[in-house]
């Protein structure tokens, strides 16, 4: 009986070809980018990509864009297949945004899970997918499976450098020096995954003892499905762990899997690793205003705000979107931002809980408000009143292409209202929040 259930991970999984083959499994790639040159991430071997790293031009990396998971999608259903589509943790990358965005065309029929992990925390997750799914199992009963193993996956990082973070393009000039300090300090930082989102677990003096803690940790624990080690460019000191984790742990070494990491990957995980060292260093004290503060601009600037925004704007020049993908677009870009200063001004004036949430709605229809001004104001006025150039979305995507001038108009005045009315729990004067809301309603330029 031909199989109804089509798996579909991206290629972050770290599976071996034979395996993708075997079960199936189709694998949508991520993008990187040298200089002018991009590829797929499925186009160049491991070699091949770190030869061009220590090249002139130092990669840049991002998630497949909407329309790439699309074009995945329909061939699959035209085929009478039903779609279970797996990404790496949406919580340190767009992918996960980006199929959900292309999976609204096609209802039911395809479903987008978190894998809420990465490299073969991911991998484990769609080859027991492909085996239900070769068994017969249901769709329901295929995220049942997965919902139970991803929270028994444990995945644990020893970072023996930062210097990929300047290879992932993401590194500003405080990470470089954050880099020379680790390596000056021999500081190694271990890091693993709560919920999806990399945490610091501590820091260790050598390499050596922080392989020694892995293996303390893996001994630790009491019964294993899968063990595996994965590498960036350290195979013989991978082979040697997995030896030793099969000594102490009595796993049986043909079953533990050493493979090498996708370079996407290494440099997304050191990046975190790196701002979650910083975020811990002790002149930012835990439950400190300073450090709450810190982790609101993060989250709004970062993977889950404006970086999935402005990629998933990109991606969606010369196409037709829904209300919902527009929403999403600008929720995660201007919406993040002004979320993110209405929540730090909260902070900082140590509001209550109602009054942080009614914060947070005022800024998330505010926000909303400005871009479908921003949007108007592109269609109808000159570059002499804008002091910039007019028309440049004319080939983007925008609130006016989508609903016109009018309705434009009338959702603005609509969400400026619903914004003022989210003030309405406070006690104190909000007179200068309502004049900035008439003032985004207003705005000539």
């Amino acid at each position: 009986m031909e199989q109804l259930i089509q798996i579909v991970t991206d290629s972050s999984c770290d599976l071996p070809k034979r395996f993708l083959e075997r079960l199936k499994i189709i694998v949508v790639p991520l993008i990187v980018r040298f200089g002018p040159e991009e590829y797929s991430e499925l186009e160049l071997s491991l070699d091949e990509f770190w030869a061009k790293a220590t090249g002139p031009h130092h990669p840049h990396t991002s998630q497949p864009s909407v329309g790439t998971f699309e074009e995945v999608f329909s061939q699959l259903v035209e085929r009478g297949k039903r779609v279970l589509c797996l990404t790496v943790t949406g919580k340190h990358s767009g992918t996960y945004n980006a199929a959900n965005l292309a999976a609204q065309r096609f209802g039911e029929t395809v479903e987008v899970l978190d894998s809420l992990s990465v490299s073969l925390g991911l991998g484990f997750q769609a080859m027991a997918a492909a085996k239900a799914a070769e068994a017969g199992q249901s769709m329901q009963e295929i995220v049942s499976i997965l919902d139970d193993m991803r929270s028994r996956i444990q995945l644990t990082i020893l970072l023996d450098t930062l210097e990929n973070l300047r290879y992932g393009g993401r590194a500003a000039s405080f990470m470089a020096v954050m880099d020379r300090m680790t390596r000056i300090l021999n500081i190694k930082p271990i890091v693993n995954f709560v919920d999806g989102q990399l945490r610091l677990v501590r820091v260790v003096r050598t390499f050596r003892r922080g392989v020694n803690r892995l293996l303390d940790t893996v001994e630790s624990a009491e019964v294993f499905e899968h063990l595996a080690v994965v590498h960036t460019r350290r195979k013989e000191l991978a082979a040697e762990i997995a030896d030793r984790l099969a000594e102490r742990s009595g796993f049986p070494r043909e079953r533990i899997w050493v493979t090498e990491a996708t370079a996407v990957l290494a440099a997304v995980a050191e990046l975190m690793a790196a701002f979650e060292l910083i975020a811990r260093c002790s002149g930012l004290r835990r439950g400190s205003l300073a450090r709450s503060m810190a982790a609101e601009l993060a989250r709004a600037v970062g993977l889950q705000g404006m970086v999935s925004g402005q990629q998933s704007d990109l991606d969606a020049v010369g196409r037709r979107l829904s209300m919902d993908e527009l929403e999403f677009i600008h929720a995660a870009k201007t919406g993040a931002l002004f979320t993110a200063a209405a929540r730090m001004g909260a902070l900082a004036a140590g509001a209550s809980a109602p009054e942080v949430e009614a914060l947070e709605a005022y800024a998330k229809n505010l926000g909303l408000a400005f871009q479908i001004v921003d949007d108007i104001l592109d269609a109808t006025a000159t570059a002499e009143e804008l002091g910039k150039d007019a028309g440049k979305d004319e080939a983007k995507p925008t609130f006016v292409h989508l609903f016109g001038l009018e309705t434009s108009r009338t959702v603005a005045g609509e969400l400026v209202a619903t914004a003022k009315g989210s003030l309405g729990v406070f006690r104190r004067d909000t007179k200068v929040l309502t004049q900035l809301a008439d003032f985004v309603l207003a705005r000539k330029s």
